[in-house]
């Protein structure tokens, strides 16, 4: 829902609906109770919903609930507890939930001035054919570049921002204002 009135509405009829299953301990009404705790902007209480989840008997519902509470918990500025969530989820058989993890820890890892650890994660990149982690795995590493070696991530962030195809809006806008960044810290007059 776009409209946060709205949303909060759809969340209360949501939760008032999975109630019942959700307190007898039904799995995907305690997902779906989450879901709606967000929806709701109960961010703590979603992330202890989705807790409840850590041993689910679906293992596709397990790691969703995982990354979700590790998303959250870094939202609500736990992140050494996050991080733990998202170490648990890079071994993952799934590819693509060990890369959604592996993203959001070096992300932490950047918040909390660890550029080398954040480095490590992603020194080994896998195949992914999701545009979305491909720009923001590009845009990770022109972070750490842009540590150490400016002239490096002004082109990193500049490929991402000049770049012709689709990318979050989020994740250009950030390379941008990067760029920026870079380019004032050494002196560029554009």
């Amino acid at each position: 829902e776009e409209e946060p009135k709205t949303a909060r509405t759809h969340g209360a009829i949501a939760l008032r609906h999975l109630a019942t299953a959700a307190d007898a301990g039904n799995e995907d009404a305690i997902f779906w109770a989450a879901q709606a705790h967000i929806l709701r902007a109960e961010l703590t209480l979603a992330a202890g919903l989705f807790a409840r989840l850590h041993d689910a008997e679906d293992p596709r519902q397990r790691t969703q609930a995982l990354l979700s509470r590790a998303h959250l918990l870094s939202a609500l500025g736990d992140p050494r507890a996050a991080g733990r969530l998202l170490t648990e989820l890079g071994g993952n058989e799934d590819p693509e939930i060990a890369q959604e993890a592996k993203l959001l820890h070096a992300t932490i890892l950047l918040q909390q001035d660890q550029p080398t650890q954040a480095a490590a994660l992603l020194a080994n990149p896998q195949e992914d054919g999701n545009r979305k982690r491909q720009v923001h795995s590009r845009f990770l590493q022109a972070q750490i570049l842009a540590r150490t070696e400016k002239s490096q991530a002004m082109q990193a962030f500049r490929a991402i921002v000049d770049d012709p195809g689709p990318a979050p809006h989020l994740l250009r806008h950030s390379a941008q204002v990067s760029l920026a960044g870079c380019m004032q810290e050494t002196g560029e007059p554009e």
